[in-house]
């Protein structure tokens, strides 16, 4: 695994990385309010989706977006979790299920 702590927002500024073997790197709006709001999402479904993605993209800002399948507990219907990195490919800065994900050639 790449780098492994917790971005954190200690007041208003920069961010400050916290070191820890257990988590993998997230940014503090991944931690308080992406999965708040998001419970289905959490950090291994997003490192099975950066390490085994359907496709990826960079976007303008230098995040990398991974679109991934998940099957969440009680499912049996496979669903498209989109992750969203810091430019390292590795810290994890949002995520959700990507309702309108189209795969390559389908219409």
């Amino acid at each position: 695994m790449a780098t492994v702590g917790i971005l954190e927002r200690p007041g208003k500024g920069s961010n400050v990385t916290r070191q820890s073997r257990s988590v993998p790197a997230t940014t503090w709006y991944f931690e308080h309010r992406v999965r708040s709001r998001r419970p289905e999402v959490d950090p291994a479904r997003c490192l099975a989706v950066i390490a085994e993605p359907l496709s990826t993209e960079v976007q303008p800002d230098g995040r990398i977006r991974f679109w991934g399948e998940v099957t969440l507990p009680g499912e049996t219907e496979p669903r498209i979790l989109r992750v969203v990195t810091l430019g390292d490919g590795a810290t994890i800065h949002n995520a959700f299920l990507d309702r309108g994900y189209r795969r390559a050639g389908a219409p």
